[in-house]
């Protein structure tokens, strides 16, 4: 199934990012020695694990079916690879919308169908990435612009 799914969500991934074991020491470092924070990254892949046994208080091969799998996917693919910041926002909404739609409960799932299919489609297009990479910089001038305002006092 993962070559398949792999295949499938190829023109929406926009890559991935591989360290080998020595970067992965030196960012480690970094991020020691700058925030204090230390981490052993196989200790943190598990810690999913124990979380979600935590919440379930038993885990078995059931809990895992092919759409937990896609679920954690889209998740992942939405809020960009590499950008965990992204995951979790996209995991939180995600999560969230459901929920939020459960007064259309005749139509809660197609609309939550439409707007995967369209957060898709416009985090991917080229046009929108633009579109928004240009009211990102209107707003960087705009604000550039008050505080110059503001300083002149």
């Amino acid at each position: 199934a993962s070559g398949f799914v792999g295949r499938l969500m190829e023109p929406f991934i926009d890559g991935c990012y591989t360290l080998t074991d020595a970067h992965m020491s030196r960012l480690l470092a970094q991020l020691d020695g700058s925030e204090g924070i230390q981490l052993e990254p196989s200790a943190l892949a598990g810690m999913a694990g124990a979380l979600y046994s935590l919440n379930y208080s038993t885990v078995t091969a059931s809990k895992f079916k092919f759409d937990t799998s896609i679920l954690v996917l889209v998740f992942v693919v939405l809020g960009g690879i590499g950008n965990i910041r992204g995951s979790i926002i996209a995991a939180t909404l995600l999560t969230v919308l459901p929920e939020l739609l459960r007064a259309f409960n005749d139509y809660r799932m197609l609309i939550y169908a439409i707007v995967l299919i369209l957060v898709m489609l416009t985090t991917n297009n080229p046009r929108f990435k633009q579109l928004r990479e240009s009211l990102a910089e209107k707003l960087r001038r705009n604000k550039g612009a008050g505080n110059e305002s503001e300083g002149g006092v």
